[in-house]
């Protein structure tokens, strides 16, 4: 099968990537039954519900002014949310009907924003988020016992920086550094955002001021050397790398020195243990979309072996990198590996369905592994999500001529294909064009069947 080679899978976001759904915290039972397993003979017990891996998943059970039914589809898109894989359409679903049965529920707003984030929806999880921030407005000026979050500007410039739209991601970012000047996840994204236009100059400058006010800040040192990377420097981007990662390291470790602990009341030190766990989720998930971006470095270098490592010890610093899974199966499918492809993009697409390198790479696995019905049922659901993917309906029309036998299919992916290019049957160059020669040739197959007239 001919394949194109599509670009690497990167985290632009320095440590903004793994989006995840948020549970309000509401106080609950003593004990975390949190991953327990549970069956009808065996509840979880008060404070949790069982999900359909038959898993405990906390259970909000009460938030002043919420609507119950609200909550209750609230927790129906927590339990879809713990499934596995998790079960991304049934828990929008979920929190999007909270949010109409209560149009106050603030927290319904961010998850579905979250969700629209890992689904690929960057337009919609910005309107999201804009409604979100203007609804908690709204509902401080009406005495309601909440907090204006500033974060949620992070969440806003992520949304519209990956739409495109830097002008009001930048503008977002900044409204952060208005309200918090020494905010450095403001100031890294800002300085990614320059990095992804090319205004290396703007970039640096924030990159500058994050270091002074952090000494050694990896997500700093992350962006930094994707801008080595841009400008070419591969040997100054790999230092940094390497830094970032050992600065990890030493970070992470020191979050298990027990002296920190000395003189905490229990209640103190589980508070802190907490903190320092969820401290570490961060900085190893960063740390994973660093070691993936040295893994793109080595593979376009041609170390498909050293890529294959990189990648998988991302995956072991994250197991959540959709990015990572994908690029290792990527390394996969050019070693023919194709089961091994296809588990890694099947991980891939569980975090992230509609990302089209997922789809394209789980639908070519598929065909270099025989199963042809497969295949061609996730290149059609590919272009249902990616419709103007002259790829696509590439692949769509090879399978359907050359291996489903089936005529009428491959003229009408033909059609599709060449209007995506703006071209036509008639006038296309066949003698420079494989796919207009294949759909010319078919026409002229079709016709010669056809029964003369009498």
């Amino acid at each position: 099968m001919q394949m194109n080679m599509w670009t690497m899978r990167r985290a632009l976001w320095a440590s903004t990537l793994g989006f995840a759904v948020s549970a309000v915290a509401c106080g609950g039972p003593q004990i975390d039954r949190t991953g327990w397993e549970c069956w009808e003979e065996q509840p979880c017990g008060e404070g949790f519900l069982c999900s359909e891996t038959h898993e405990c998943v906390p259970e909000i059970q009460d938030i002043p002014g919420v609507v119950p039914a609200a909550l209750a589809e609230f927790n129906r898109g927590i339990v879809a949310m713990n499934a596995s894989p998790p079960n991304y359409t049934a828990a929008l679903a979920a929190f999007e009907r909270a949010v109409e049965v209560d149009p106050d529920f603030w927290e319904a707003y961010e998850n579905i924003g979250l969700l629209q984030m890992d689904l690929g929806m960057y337009r919609e999880a910005a309107a999201t988020f804009e409604a979100e921030e203007a609804k908690v407005r709204e509902l401080v000026e009406r005495d309601w016992p909440v907090e204006f979050r500033m974060d949620i500007y992070l969440n806003i410039g992520k949304a519209h920086a990956l739409a495109g739209n830097q002008a009001a991601a930048e503008a977002a970012f900044n409204e952060m550094l208005a309200l918090d000047e020494r905010n450095a996840e403001a100031r890294a994204n800002l300085a990614a955002l320059y990095v992804r236009n090319g205004n290396f100059d703007n970039a640096q400058a924030y990159i500058g001021q994050l270091l002074e006010l952090t000494q050694n800040d990896v997500g700093a040192l992350n962006v930094l050397a994707l801008i080595y990377k841009e400008q070419g420097d591969m040997q100054m981007a790999e230092y940094l790398w390497e830094k970032a990662i050992s600065e990890i390291g030493a970070a992470v470790e020191s979050l298990d020195n027990e002296e920190q602990y000395e003189g905490l009341t229990d209640q103190q030190r589980e508070a802190l243990e907490r903190y320092n766990a969820s401290r570490a989720e961060r900085m190893l998930k960063l740390q994973g979309d660093i070691q993936n971006e040295l893994g793109i470095v080595a593979y376009a270098e041609g170390e498909t072996d050293l890529a294959e490592q990189l990648f998988r010890t991302a995956i072991g610093s994250n197991p959540t990198n959709a990015a990572a899974r994908t690029n290792l199966g990527t390394v996969y499918l050019e070693y023919a590996f194709w089961d091994a492809a296809c588990e890694q993009f099947a991980e891939s697409l569980a975090l992230r369905p509609r990302d089209r390198a997922g789809m394209v790479g789980f639908a070519a696995c598929s065909y270099g592994g025989g199963d042809v019905e497969t295949a061609y049922d996730a290149y059609q659901r590919a272009y249902d999500a990616h419709g103007g993917d002259a790829f696509i309906t590439e692949q769509l029309i090879n399978i359907s001529f050359r291996e489903l036998n089936d005529y009428d299919q491959t003229e009408q992916w033909c059609s599709v294909n060449l209007d995506q290019r703006g071209m036509q049957l008639a006038t296309c160059d066949a003698s420079n064009d494989r796919t207009c020669a294949l759909c010319r040739s078919i026409e002229q197959l079709r016709q010669s069947q056809q029964p003369a007239d009498p």
